[in-house]
């Protein structure tokens, strides 16, 4: 490995603070994984994205 970084950040709670409020359901929670390989001159690129999302009924918490 020669090098690590992060490339992009984000994160978005469009509904604060009301998304922030106890509740008695249990949000629906989505985490998607993906990984890709690029190769360079002699190495390879990796990119690793993480994307997560949680919705309680129709509203969404956290992107």
């Amino acid at each position: 490995m020669l090098a690590q970084y992060v490339k992009d950040f984000s994160f978005e709670n469009p509904n604060a603070p009301r998304s922030l409020q106890p509740s008695n359901e249990q949000p629906q929670i989505n985490i998607q994984i993906n990984v890709n390989a690029s190769p360079l001159q002699s190495d390879f690129e990796i990119d690793l994205k993480i994307e997560g999302k949680a919705e309680l009924g129709n509203s969404l918490l956290f992107a």
